[in-house]
């Protein structure tokens, strides 16, 4: 099972008392809107009832935006090496 999501904060950095690192902003389909977080790929094994998380990898944005075909590339290679982990 792989499950993209974002770990959203409060505040912006700038605005923030204690700011958080290599935070940014990323487009939530929850709430249909950019959201302030770090956006998070999970990989999780699923056995009858239970549900094992088996590694969590936080998403890095480039400085400059990505196209979604580039996105997507990114997102896919991700998913393939945990897939090349999980079968070995």
């Amino acid at each position: 099972i792989y499950d993209d999501t974002i770990a959203e904060k409060t505040k912006p950095s700038s605005k923030a008392i204690n700011p958080i690192q290599e935070t940014s902003f990323h487009h939530s389909h929850l709430k249909h809107k950019k959201v302030w977080g770090h956006q998070l790929l999970t990989t999780m094994l699923s056995t009858g009832k239970k549900v094992l998380p088996y590694s969590i990898e936080r998403y890095k944005k480039r400085k400059r935006a990505l196209n979604k075909a580039l996105f997507y590339k990114l997102y896919y290679r991700i998913l393939g090496s945990n897939l090349n982990l999980l079968m070995y």
